[in-house]
C-alpha cells in the first residue's frame, strides 16, 4: 500500500484522489476551442444560484443527434461549504451531486450528462459563493457505446445502512434502477463520494468478481468529502461492489450512465496501473510525463484513465499538452484523483500530460479505452465557461 498520503495503493492498479479539471466518458469529434456565446454568469454564482449553459452548436457539438456531453466541471475560490449539481436543462434537478466542496476549494469531477432544452445543461451551486469553470471534452452520439441518464441516488449510507467499516465490502444494485435497464447493462457509470471518513483511506469500486483489486476510486480523509467519477464493469447480476481500507466512512453512490454489455468498441476492463512515479522520481515544474498505453488498447481512439496526484510540493495541476484546460488539479498535502478521457496521437501515439508547478508524483490506471464504432472520436478540451472572467477562455484552474 502507498506510503505516501493516504492514497493509492503502491505498485499496482488504483485509482486517483480528485480535484482535477476535467469531464466524463466518450465523445465525438471536438474542433478547437471555440468561444461560447452567450456565456452565462460574469461572476460567481451566490448561495443556491442555478444557472443555464448552452453546450449544442458549441465547440464542435451539433445542435441535433446527440445522446450525452462530457464536461469537466471545476469550482475555484470556494467560500464556504457546498456542493454543485449538473442536469439536463428543463427538467428537475435530482437528489445527487457532481461536486463537494470546502472553503478555498478548487475541486473538479468528470460529468457524464444528456442535453435538456434547447441543447442547454443546469448548473446548480448550493453554498458559496464559488466559481465555476466549464470545459467540454466531447459527446455521444445518440444511441453510442455510452448511455447517460439523468443522475439518480443509488445508495447513501447516511440513511440506514450506516458506515463501511475497516476492509468492510457494500454491495451497490444497479440493475433496473435510475434509468439502467434491468437486462443487458454491462457496466455502469457512476459517481462515488465519501463522507465522515474516521482514518485516512481509500475506497475501491469493482464488479464483485474475485479479491477486491489492488486499486482506489476515491481517497478521503478525516474532515473532507471527495468524490469521483467511475466507470465499473457490473456482475452477471447488474451489481457492483464498494470495498474500504481502514476506519469507518459512509459512502454515496449516484448513477449517471450505462454501457450495454458487450458495447461496440467500448471496452471497461479491470483496472491497470502503468505509470507510478513514486517508483522512480517526481514530475518537476513544466515537466511532461507520457501515459502509457496498454498493447490491448491498440488500435484505440482514447484511454479511459484515473489520475492522480500525491506529494505536490506547490499549487498545480496536470493539463493535457496542447489544450488550456487541467485534467486534476491538487495542493501540498493532498492526494487527489480525477477521472479522464485521453485521446490517442496519430498511429496511437501515447497522450502527454504537463505538470503546471512545483513537484508532484503522478499515479495513472487504466480503467478502459473507446474505439471505432463506440461513438466517440477524440478532440482537444474545450472551455465553454468560466466565471471568473465571465466569458470562455483558454484558462487552467
Amino acid at each position: 500500500m502507498a506510503c505516501a498520503a493516504p492514497a493509492v495503493p503502491d505498485g499496482q492498479t488504483g485509482r486517483m484522489p480528485r480535484r482535477p479539471f476535467l469531464a466524463a466518458v466518450a465523445l465525438v469529434a471536438l474542433t478547437p476551442l471555440v468561444p461560447v456565446a452567450p456565456a452565462p454568469p460574469a461572476a460567481a454564482l451566490g448561495p443556491r444560484q442555478e444557472t443555464t449553459l448552452t453546450v449544442a452548436g458549441s465547440a464542435g457539438v451539433p445542435t441535433a443527434g446527440v445522446g450525452a456531453v462530457v464536461l469537466n466541471v471545476t469550482a475555484a475560490d470556494v467560500e464556504s461549504d457546498s456542493f454543485v449539481t449538473v442536469w439536463p436543462a428543463g427538467t428537475a434537478r435530482p437528489l445527487a451531486s457532481n461536486l463537494n466542496l470546502q472553503r478555498d476549494d478548487t475541486v473538479a469531477n468528470l460529468v457524464l450528462v444528456p442535453l435538456g432544452v434547447d441543447g442547454k445543461v443546469s448548473i446548480y451551486q448550493h453554498g458559496g459563493p464559488a466559481d465555476v469553470v466549464v470545459d467540454v471534452n466531447g459527446w455521444f452520439a445518440e444511441g453510442a457505446a455510452v448511455r447517460a441518464v439523468t443522475p439518480a441516488r443509488l445508495v447513501d449510507t447516511r440513511d440506514g445502512a450506516g458506515p463501511i467499516g475497516p476492509d468492510g465490502r457494500m454491495t451497490v444494485a444497479v440493475a433496473g434502477r435510475g434509468g439502467v435497464p434491468a437486462t443487458g447493462a454491462g457496466a455502469a457509470v457512476v459517481n462515488l463520494t465519501a463522507v465522515g471518513a474516521t482514518a485516512a483511506t481509500f475506497l475501491t469500486a469493482w464488479s464483485g468478481a474475485g479479491e477486491r483489486p489492488p486499486t482506489s476510486n476515491l481517497n478521503p480523509v478525516p474532515g473532507r468529502t471527495v468524490a469521483n467519477l467511475a466507470v465499473v464493469p457490473l456482475a452477471a447480476d447488474g451489481s457492483f461492489r464498494v470495498a474500504n481500507h481502514v476506519g469507518r466512512v459512509d459512502a454515496v453512490v449516484d448513477v449517471l450512465g450505462w454501457l450495454p454489455a458487450g458495447a461496440a468498441g467500448a471496452t471497461v476492463g479491470p483496472p491497470a496501473r502503468v505509470l507510478d512515479t513514486r517508483s522512480s522520481r517526481a514530475v518537476g515544474a513544466g515537466a511532461m510525463v507520457t501515459v502509457p498505453v496498454p498493447a490491448a488498447a491498440a488500435g484505440a481512439q482514447a484511454l479511459l484513465v484515473n489520475l492522480t496526484l500525491t506529494g505536490a510540493t506547490a499549487a498545480t495541476y496536470l493539463a493535457v499538452a496542447g489544450s488550456a484546460t487541467s485534467a486534476v488539479n491538487t495542493v501540498p498535502g493532498r492526494t487527489a484523483a480525477n477521472l479522464a478521457v485521453l485521446r490517442l496521437g496519430d498511429g496511437g501515439a501515447a497522450p502527454v500530460l504537463t505538470n503546471f508547478a512545483g513537484a508532484t508524483h503522478v499515479v495513472v490506471d487504466v480503467l478502459g479505452w473507446f474505439g471505432d464504432g463506440s461513438g466517440y472520436a477524440p478532440g482537444p478540451p474545450a472551455r465553454l465557461l468560466d466565471t471568473r472572467v465571465g466569458h470562455a477562455v483558454p484558462v487552467a484552474a
